[in-house]
């Protein structure tokens, strides 16, 4: 990276601050395991909502004096495109291949230029801002599970992972957390909406961080949502569904959820004692699908590769220190895979089973 790219970090730092005080940005403490995070939202971006977004842990020994990581969200005039932001808009930036590996490169930039959205994340001065150009082009990943790429930059510097998984904890052994994994479709979120009805804790549906630093592994509660299709089987077993948004690209319910100590299914933190990689039967035939491309064929024949796919595709960033994290994961719990039979009854079995196995 140049010098003059380095002190355009450095600037831009500056003028975040500066333009947050100025602009009465709203602010929202974020704290996440070891993580402490500041999100700064200026006023045209407060219909988002995204600090709902977030589950607010509490204050623990990690964060407690520990400067925050600002987050910045806000809406670009065409001044900012043509002074402070023009560098990162225009000057070339580091390729996939080099953001993979190379863990010294400490300051990234993004660009989405279908959604007109600039992503800048700069560890060396512990900012990060997502810049928009047209709220209607903001995609809804971007707003339901917000800052994915800031937040699994900043893990990986703690000894932490954001992992593309659901963890679970049974009512009966409320220490012994069930770290579910799986793609898109596999059935994490359906299966984590009718373990909640049935008395179940969760840390997250789709996105948890794995703390590394301990003897047993833990799991953070990073998001406070879940998403669930409304014709899910899960759905009739839900009481009093709180349906914040609507995803207009899949059609899930984003359902808004409450901690534990507020009466609700989300806990901040878990030790982790198992994984369970999960795909879906055919409902037609009972049969795993039997197609190269399908999740379930994956599964049988290499469930290791299986519990680490949709992680390194969805931030497919420090993709070395990622493996790394995913071996140790492996190395410190047993993983077991399993194919979820249709409707309510096929989820039953499932919870019987991870319950069964966590006594």
């Amino acid at each position: 990276m140049s010098m003059d790219l380095q002190s355009d970090f450095q600037y831009l730092a500056r003028y975040l601050n500066d333009f947050a005080s100025q602009q009465e940005f709203q602010q929202q403490e974020i704290r996440i395991g070891p993580m402490h995070f500041a999100l700064y939202v200026d006023p045209h971006s407060a219909d988002f909502e995204i600090h709902k977004s977030f589950f607010t842990g509490t204050d623990n020994q990690s964060t407690a004096h520990q400067a925050p990581f600002r987050l910045y969200v806000m809406q670009t005039t065409s001044e900012q495109e043509q002074t402070v932001l023009l560098p990162f808009l225009t000057q070339p930036v580091p390729g996939l291949q080099a953001l993979s590996g190379h863990a010294g490169v400490r300051q990234f930039v993004f660009r989405d230029s279908a959604h007109q959205i600039l992503k800048v994340v700069d560890l060396e001065n512990r900012v990060g801002l997502l810049a928009y150009a047209k709220p209607a082009l903001v995609p809804p990943w971007e707003l339901n599970s917000p800052f994915q790429e800031f937040i699994q930059l900043h893990a990986m510097e703690r000894d932490c992972l954001l992992y593309h998984g659901a963890c679970l904890i049974p009512p009966s052994r409320p220490e012994h957390g069930v770290l579910i994994t799986g793609p898109g479709g596999s059935g994490k979120s359906s299966l984590t909406a009718y373990a909640l009805s049935q008395g179940w804790k969760t840390t997250g549906d789709d996105h948890v961080l794995l703390d590394f630093r301990y003897e047993v592994l833990r799991s953070w509660a990073v998001y406070r949502n879940f998403k669930l299709h409304p014709n899910s089987p899960a759905v009739e077993n839900l009481p009093d569904v709180n349906v914040w948004k609507v995803d207009p690209l899949t059609g899930k319910w984003i359902i808004l959820d409450a901690a534990d100590c507020e009466g609700g299914n989300f806990v901040e933190c878990a030790s982790v004692h198992s994984v369970w990689a999960i795909s879906l039967r055919s409902s037609n035939t009972g049969q795993v699908q039997n197609s190269a491309r399908s999740p379930g064929h994956l599964l049988q024949r290499n469930p290791y590769v299986y519990t680490s796919m949709s992680t390194i595709q969805q931030i497919p960033y420090r993709v070395d220190t990622v493996l790394k994290r995913l071996k140790q994961l492996l190395q410190r719990v047993p993983l077991r895979t399993h194919f979820i039979d249709s409707g309510v009854s096929g989820m039953a079995r499932t919870l019987d089973e991870m319950s069964a196995h966590s006594s």
